[in-house]
């Protein structure tokens, strides 16, 4: 018989960080799936700044490239 779990855990586990209910839950895959889906959500904005920014950079001649 597998070990209960307490779902109140599963939800705040998963509002804290998106897959920490699920690995509670030893759902490994989806917990895995759900964080890197919110951690590339997460880095969008910043590579829509980042572009923006660069390309300012550019039309100033003030641009470097990085190493």
């Amino acid at each position: 018989m597998k070990p209960k779990k307490e779902a109140k855990y599963a939800l705040l586990l998963s509002a804290f960080i998106p897959g920490l209910g699920q690995a509670y839950n030893g759902q490994y895959g989806k917990a895995l799936l759900f964080f890197l889906t919110w951690f590339f959500i997460l880095l969008w904005p910043v590579a829509i700044i980042d572009a923006w920014e660069s390309a300012n950079k550019i039309n100033e001649g003030a641009y470097t490239k990085a190493a």
